[in-house]
């Protein structure tokens, strides 16, 4: 089984040389996608507020750079 769709939309605005990473050793732990935050803001109880959208790709993961070391180190 490959990458997600969400891995897969990740590898589309990461550093160059992550698409030289083969598909199959592609996992990303604690990848969540935008609309996860908003729907768990709405579970809370009493709801959140609506996080603010991401001003620049991926910013709701918060620790940006642990996660460009993360691809790195799968890429060897």
């Amino acid at each position: 089984m490959g990458p997600t769709a969400l891995e897969r939309a990740l590898l589309s605005t990461a550093p160059s040389g992550v698409g030289k990473l083969p598909w199959a050793n592609l996992r990303v732990d604690g990848l969540i996608g935008w609309g996860a935050v908003v729907a768990r803001a709405h579970l809370q109880n009493p709801p959140a507020p609506d996080p603010a959208p991401n001003s620049r790709p991926w910013e709701h993961l918060g620790d940006l750079e642990a996660l460009s070391e993360q691809l790195g180190a799968k890429l060897g």
